[in-house]
């Protein structure tokens, strides 16, 4: 027993839907053909694409059985066949019938096959992957037919992104971690390692961990108040960057030509607000509460670092904390 099950005779064509049970093909079969594409469905799944030649003596636009009625469709007018040329059409599908399924599919590894026995396949497809890269079925989606990008390695588990079939020698279940210190990540056949030497990996790491110190350094020395006395009254003054550049420039202005800066001069402290005036003294005053601060943040850093250093294990220098005992 053979069931048809539906298909789709595209432009022009029709929809059939019927089974055969051992008795003459045009009892419950559905057969369409349309053009030079037709297909002919045995069991729910395409069995061959034919042409009105040479396999049945006359010739038709399109083809379609429905019960015991065979027909022909010649420049949009239907036609009845005779009796031999349903006897044609009859052979033809009892031919079929005894014939393999020839399929579209995918094996077990969700790896595309074209025209194969269906005995061959794990899942028939109706969908084909794209054209360039290599591509898996993704058998837990189902009735959704999902192309999949494969993570193609070559012979030594370099990774190579998605290339063609064939131009690779295994592929990863997934993609390689991102990269944190410059690993040679490599698919050891269950799972990504890095191949670095362990005194590569190592150096790397504290590199990494060591320049994340600093980074945390000269963030907080950036965002530090220094407290100075100016005017009688304790003031704020930043340790970013612009303002040590600005206080540095008016003290260097001083030591070389003190008469052509202004005492007292005008400034403004840390949060804006109103200048006031601050002699060349108070400018030393900051100038030096901000080097005094610099160097307490510089002696934490440095510690971070001593202490980065003496780890020997990649694991511990990547989880080593650099955001604690910095100065407040």
């Amino acid at each position: 027993m053979a069931r048809w099950e539906q298909f789709n005779a595209g432009q022009g064509g029709r929809i059939v839907m019927g089974r055969f049970e051992g008795q003459s093909p045009f009892q419950g079969v559905g057969l369409v053909y349309v053009g030079g594409a037709g297909q002919l469905l045995v069991a729910g799944q395409p069995a061959r694409r034919f042409q009105s030649k040479p396999l049945l003596s006359f010739e038709f636009d399109a083809l379609y059985c429905e019960q015991t009625l065979c027909h022909r469709v010649e420049a949009d007018e239907d036609h009845a066949l005779d009796a031999s040329q349903i006897a044609e059409v009859d052979a033809l599908i009892v031919a079929m019938l005894t014939e393999p399924v020839i399929v579209n599919g995918v094996d077990s590894t969700g790896k595309y096959f074209a025209s194969v026995p269906i005995e061959s396949v794990t899942r028939v497809v109706q969908t084909t992957p794209p054209p360039s890269g290599t591509w898996r079925l993704n058998m837990d989606v189902s009735p959704t037919e999902m192309w999949v990008g494969a993570h193609c390695v070559d012979g030594e588990g370099a990774y190579l992104g998605n290339v063609d079939e064939g131009a690779w020698d295994a592929l990863a279940t997934t993609a390689p971690p991102a990269s944190v210190d410059g690993e040679d990540w490599r698919w050891s056949g269950i799972q990504w390692v890095d191949a670095r030497p362990e005194l590569e990996r190592l150096t790397a790491a504290r590199d990494v961990r060591i320049a994340a110190a600093w980074a945390e350094h000269v963030s907080r020395f950036s965002a530090h108040i220094v407290m100075v006395n100016v005017g009688g009254e304790m003031r704020p003054y930043g340790c970013d960057r612009t303002t040590r550049e600005n206080i540095l420039a008016i003290n260097s202005g001083i030591a070389r030509a003190p008469g052509l800066i202004p005492n007292p001069r005008p400034f403004t402290p840390k949060g804006g607000g109103a200048e006031i005036d601050h002699t060349h003294d108070d400018f030393l005053a900051i100038y030096l509460a901000g080097l005094t601060a610099g160097d307490v943040f510089y002696v934490a850093y440095k510690a971070h670092k001593d202490a980065i250093t003496a780890l020997t294990d990649v694991e511990a220098i990547r989880a080593y904390d650099v955001t604690t005992g910095w100065p407040t």
